[in-house]
């Protein structure tokens, strides 16, 4: 097993407690889809597979096979719902072994939930295995209600190509997502069992010492970190 593939197994395994959905190691599109895919990120009706890294693969969407997608789209609408609040900004999502999380020194506050990052936050985590996820721009969710009705009304064309599918591996249909326009997830697995491990997530800074809005992970400990989206980006499709 690879260092990401564990650290994607970790972060999983951690993260599905919370109920947001399948955590992705890799929740950014995969440069291989295509330019709609890219550019939405997941959708509810996407047929697809996570990988060994965590990234979703992407084979289909069902809703492309409509016959007329005009009329798909007013009959889907009755079953889609959206929470664009589900995060707030600033929010640190944490399971495991998480012993602190601190905001930087300028500012002040024990509701880490309920404002933005600012420059930064500090983690630590015991010497067990450990998962991260901060959403500096907070983050919104789309479901889907009924999905059984919804799953009775899908046309034959829909369901035939499914099946198909699912006879030659197991795959997932999305019925619902978390997004966000930026990210850092984080998994620690102290092996070594030294104690206490330190990460820190920090905004970038520009010639002249301002803040870009982008944040990285700085970390001297055993862990495996991400961040994006990159280029930075303004839509929630990650």
């Amino acid at each position: 097993m690879s260092c990401t593939d564990g650290a994607s197994e970790i972060y999983a395994k951690l993260l599905l407690l919370e109920k947001l959905g399948y955590p992705l190691w890799y929740p950014e599109p995969s440069e291989d889809a295509s330019e709609m895919h890219r550019t939405s990120g997941v959708r509810i009706g996407d047929v697809g597979n996570i990988t060994g890294v965590g990234q979703f693969e992407f084979y289909f969407n069902v809703h492309d096979e409509a016959t007329d997608p005009s009329g798909w789209q007013v009959w889907n609408r009755g079953y889609e719902y959206s929470k664009p609040n589900v995060r707030s900004p600033g929010t640190v999502v944490k399971r495991g072994a998480v012993t602190q999380v601190s905001l930087k020194a300028d500012l002040s506050t024990s509701a880490i939930g309920s404002i933005g990052l600012g420059s930064g936050v500090d983690i630590t985590c015991s010497a067990d295995d450990s998962a991260i996820l901060v959403l500096p721009d907070g983050a919104t969710s789309r479901d889907l209600r009924r999905i059984a009705e919804y799953l009775d009304n899908l046309t034959d064309d829909m369901t035939s190509r499914l099946l198909d599918r699912a006879r030659s591996e197991s795959v997932l249909l999305v019925t619902g997502y978390t997004k966000s326009c930026s990210w850092g997830v984080a998994a620690v697995s102290n092996t070594s069992k030294q104690g206490s491990l330190s990460l820190s997530f920090n905004a970038t800074t520009k010639v002249g010492g301002n803040l870009t809005g982008s944040y990285e992970w700085q970390s001297t400990s055993d862990g495996h970190h991400r961040e994006g989206p990159r280029p930075p980006s303004i839509a929630d499709n990650q």
